[in-house]
């Protein structure tokens, strides 16, 4: 791969937020003004089931309960949930290396997409395979989080693939010959499809999906890039600052109000029933929204009218190692292993270990900051401390 010149990180288009430029012109320009939050639980969480699928890919397998360099640690969940992902990379790589002994993959590889997409487009995507023998090119990506994520047609897939095929020097005209295959194994997301997806379909068909990311980097690009509200909202940080998505949000709240007659036939049932869902997910965003932006006034000293700061109760769980916990079990004679993980401490108290002592290797971490009614007794009960 040649070396090339990077643009500064501020001004990337990145493919990981592909989903909104290219759909959303305007997200690129406003999302730097509203910074997100990088050290949230379910950030470092991410964060850290990446660490463990790319270092197990490299050879190097860190065992659970040891700290990932970000201080999160390794759960068993992760590892269970990482062994879809490996697999299916493994196999994969297994059965295009039967056609092609010499095909490669790549982890966590930077490709540009400068000449391609556009000069600020760079990224890294999770794993890729190449075949030059065959032609033939996998992309995988990982999602560790909870909302659906299909591969077909997916802007975060196709700009990798552009990007690919530029740093490899593949040329668009030789492209139109390659097999492509995007795949996202999302294992706790609970789907029809399964965890595990894939599309696979032609270079042919992803030059011409590579062709309209382009035209909308250009736009996004461009002295005047305009917004356009949709799914790809609830992953803006500038939706809270969005003029588009705040008007949006209030006409979908006067659709929601609406008197709807009874008795509907069966087309109006659907088209009004998507209509509904499509408008509650926009209000769902709005929400979110707001909620960061009163967080971000109420930490630097302000007040919210109305709420107040809340932090969510994490699960209970043990503040010790899984190997102190079974010796805890040993020296009560009870048997707290469910390996690879021990029993919980709730299933302890329930074999008879007093709660005085699980209370003293046990605990219920702080979760997500959150904000709350400040006049609601039952919702504040929900949470730690406000």
């Amino acid at each position: 791969m040649a070396v090339v010149a990077t643009p500064d990180p501020a001004e990337i288009l990145r493919p990981s937020r592909a989903e909104r430029w290219g759909n959303c012109s305007g997200s690129h320009a406003l999302e730097p003004l509203y910074p997100e939050d990088q050290d949230t639980p379910e950030q470092r969480e991410g964060t850290a089931a990446h660490f463990y699928v790319t270092e197990t890919l490299y050879g190097r397998v860190w065992p659970v309960d040891t700290l990932a360099p970000n201080g999160h640690p390794i759960t068993a969940e992760m590892v269970e949930c990482g062994t879809l992902y490996l697999d299916d990379v493994l196999a994969a790589l297994a059965d295009l290396r039967r056609e092609d002994p010499e095909a490669t993959f790549y982890v966590e590889a930077k490709v540009y997409g400068h000449k391609t997409i556009h000069p600020k487009n760079e990224g890294t995507p999770d794993t890729f395979a190449l075949s030059f023998a065959r032609r033939r090119l996998i992309v995988w990506d990982y999602k560790y989080g909870h909302r659906y994520v299909p591969p077909f047609r997916n802007l975060q897939l196709t700009d990798y693939v552009g990007c690919i095929f530029e740093t490899f020097g593949i040329t668009r005209e030789q492209s139109l010959e390659w097999s492509v295959s995007l795949r996202v194994i999302q294992p706790r997301n609970y789907h029809r499809e399964g965890p595990v997806r894939r599309w696979d379909t032609s270079g042919r068909i992803m030059a011409g999906l590579v062709d309209d990311l382009a035209a909308a980097a250009r736009k996004a690009k461009s002295p005047t890039p305009t917004t356009q509200t949709g799914p790809w909202c609830g992953d803006c940080s500038a939706r809270r600052g969005c003029d588009a998505f705040m008007r949006s949000s209030a006409s979908a709240m006067d659709v929601a109000g609406d008197t709807i007659p009874h008795d509907l036939p069966p087309q109006a049932v659907g088209l009004e029933l998507r209509h509904l869902k499509r408008a509650a997910k926009i209000i769902e965003a709005r929400v979110d929204a707001l909620e960061e932006q009163g967080l971000a006034i109420i930490r630097s000293g302000g007040t919210i009218p109305y709420f107040a700061l809340g932090h969510v109760v994490g699960k209970e769980r043990w503040r010790v190692p899984s190997a102190e916990v079974f010796a805890l079990g040993d020296a009560f004679d009870m048997n707290f292993r469910k390996e690879p993980e021990p029993v919980t401490p709730a299933a302890a108290r329930k074999l008879g270990l007093d709660p005085e002592v699980v209370a003293e290797f046990a605990h219920k971490p702080m979760g997500a900051a959150k904000m709350i009614a400040a006049d609601d007794t039952a919702a504040a009960k929900a949470f730690g401390n406000y």
